[in-house]
Parts: C-alpha cells; structure tokens; sequence
C-alpha cells in the first residue's frame, strides 16, 4: 500500500513538472521586451508602450524604456493595424498642460505629438518641442502639425477629439 502512494506522488510530481516546462515554453514565444502589470490596459509592439489604467480609472500611456508616462488622460484612442492614434494631455511646462493627439507606429516605436490648432495653439509648438526634446531624448518621439498626416490619419484623430467632446471626455477604446 506504501509502495503505491509513492508510486502515484512520484507520477504526480512528473506531470506537475512536465506541465510547467510547457507552460513555461509557450510564454516564451511572446516577443515581449517589457513586462506587463496588473493596471495594463493594453500592449504596443515588444511591451516598450503600455496604455495603463491610472488608479482614477483613466488611462496613460507609458513608455517601459525610460519609465515615464508620455501621454496621461487619455480620453480616447483607437487601434488601427499597426498603428494607435491617442487623445489625451501633455505637459509644456510645470504649470501648463494641453491636449493633443499621438501616433504610435507599434513595430517602430516611434511617436509622433500631433498639435491640432483647435486644441494647442501655434505658439505652444516651441513650447511642446522643447519640453519633448528635453523630456524624452531616448526615445524616437517628433511633434508634427496636423496638416503633415494624411487624410486617413487626420481622420481618425479628429473623430477621437470629437468624440471625446461629445462623451465628455470618458475614456473609451473606438472600434
């Protein structure tokens, strides 16, 4: 009777480790440079931008490289290919905040600050470019007008700032 205990311990304590050999395998096809956490919403490319859900149920988006947020109350964003499109807010200074729209080409990296005059004022470009290049010089990130994405992209970042107004700003993923 001893005997068989050991016998079916010993075959339980193979399986458990066969199963965790294989769930081990398959985790490791994910090609995820960067952690996930409980608070991610969402995973861009290698996990480098995570869009993060902020303890007031907002959302932020997060770049793991240098461990800043790069654009916080995000009020609307919405995927589309390999490509996200943002709404949400950036500091210019200590003291001045505004809201702008972002372009995150996921298999790059690489961010674009989108200034919409409806939003930003001309004179705060100067403002945004230099808090940007001061801010995030390790990461590939521009500051582009509106008028320099095509008429697709402008699109679909002006249906976010419309919608954001219409809703009143809730945070919410568009299909």
């Amino acid at each position: 009777m001893q005997f068989q205990f050991y016998k079916n311990a010993r075959t339980l304590a193979v399986a458990l480790l066969l199963t965790t050999v294989i769930f081990s395998l398959c985790a490791c096809g994910t090609k995820l440079r960067y952690g996930t956490w409980k608070d991610t919403h969402e995973v861009y490319g290698d996990g480098e931008y995570q869009l993060m859900t902020d303890p007031d149920h907002s959302y932020s988006l997060y770049n793991n490289a240098i461990r800043q947020t790069i654009l916080s109350d995000v009020s609307l964003y919405k995927n589309v290919g390999k490509t996200a499109y943002f709404y949400g807010e950036s500091p210019i200074s200590r003291e001045e905040r505004v809201r702008l729209f972002a372009v995150l080409h996921t298999e790059s990296n690489e961010l674009c600050y989108v200034l919409d005059e409806a939003s930003v004022p001309s004179d705060h470009r100067e403002l945004l470019e230099d808090y940007v290049g001061r801010r995030f010089s390790d990461i590939a990130v521009t500051v582009l007008d509106l008028s320099e994405l095509n008429a697709e992209e402008q699109s679909i970042l002006l249906s976010l700032r419309e919608n954001a107004v219409n809703t009143g700003t809730e945070t919410m993923p568009l299909s």
